[in-house]
């Protein structure tokens, strides 16, 4: 039990401490909103999508891609947008806050938590299946949160040509086809450009936790807390428990099971928080959603490992 415990803590605690240094530089003023948010932006476009295409380029896909598996990601992509979409407006009345809880609650941030942890766990085999897994499944995150986005920004209506542009202008989506298209095409880029790409994916996931902690927002959003905590315990217990539920029951274990816990238990992705707007969504809910899932994630992400790891003992 107590190697079990060790393993958990290792694996969660350096994305503690990353996070809690960029709360402690955004006290101390050396980390401002401007900057947090100009680092997001390098983040969210150039470092996380270098990340996804030195992954994938240099794995080995033929080995790696499991039909079956990543149908069945999708199908609980797809069954947890749906469930949001009909529970949600049946148990919140207000409009906007129906569209921030469906968005937060559904669009995970499992690039940046889902793979340090699987690496940690799981070492290269783990960074290539969840790396494998997001890239196929992270389009429908993110086309489905756009659909949300549209239907309450346009009153029910939805704009066809706006979600396919929100889709296909992810630069994550174009860093994740590239790779897979220079692995498939046996493309070798010399040493001279993919050195830099390996480099500047190096930083991407602890230059994202730093600006994730400094993007933490408390002063205003405190008469919040309980909603979201609410919200919370949905997405980092509730939702990650049945699809590993479901997933045992259609006889998956191990390293897949892991997988899928890690994916779904991530908290709320930081764009759940920047793409709303104060018109149809509840924004300082949003950002309190973003704030609390990630700092409590890492204690959620530990007892989902102590548990994980304790059950496959037996």
């Amino acid at each position: 039990m107590g190697q079990i415990v060790s393993l958990a803590f290792r694996s969660v605690f350096p994305l503690l401490v990353l996070m809690l240094l960029g709360i402690f530089l955004r006290a101390i003023g050396m980390l401002s909103e401007p900057t947090i948010t100009q680092l997001n932006k390098i983040s969210a476009k150039v470092l996380i999508p270098c990340l996804l295409f030195n992954n994938v380029y240099t794995a080995n896909l033929h080995e790696a891609f499991q039909l079956r598996l990543f149908v069945f990601g999708l199908t609980c992509t797809l069954l947890v947008a749906f469930s949001l979409y009909l529970l949600i407006p049946r148990l919140v009345q207000d409009w906007k806050t129906q569209c921030s809880y469906i968005c937060s609650l559904y669009w995970p941030n499992c690039t940046m938590f889902g793979l340090p942890i699987m690496t940690s766990l799981c070492g290269a085999e783990g960074t290539l299946t969840g790396t494998i897994m997001i890239v196929t499944i992270a389009p429908l995150f993110s086309a489905g949160a756009a659909v949300f986005l549209e239907k309450y920004k346009n009153s029910g209506h939805l704009n066809g040509w706006h979600l396919l542009a929100h889709v296909f202008s992810n630069p994550m989506l174009w860093g994740s086809m590239l790779g897979v298209s220079c692995n498939l095409l046996n493309i070798r880029l010399p040493h001279v450009i993919l050195s830099p790409i390996q480099s500047v994916a190096g930083i991407a996931t602890p230059l994202a936790l730093i600006c994730l902690g400094g993007f933490f927002k408390w002063e205003s959003s405190r008469h919040l807390f309980h909603p979201a905590l609410l919200g919370c315990v949905c997405k980092l217990l509730l939702i990650p428990a049945i699809i590993a539920l479901l997933a045992l029951f259609c006889g998956y274990r191990g390293l897949h099971v892991l997988c899928l816990l890690i994916i779904f238990a991530s908290p709320s992705a930081v764009s759940t928080f920047s793409v709303t707007d104060p018109a149809f969504a509840n924004c300082d809910l949003s950002a309190m959603l973003v704030s609390l899932s990630s700092l409590l994630s890492v204690f959620t992400y530990f007892f989902w490992i102590v548990l994980f790891q304790t059950l496959a003992q037996y």
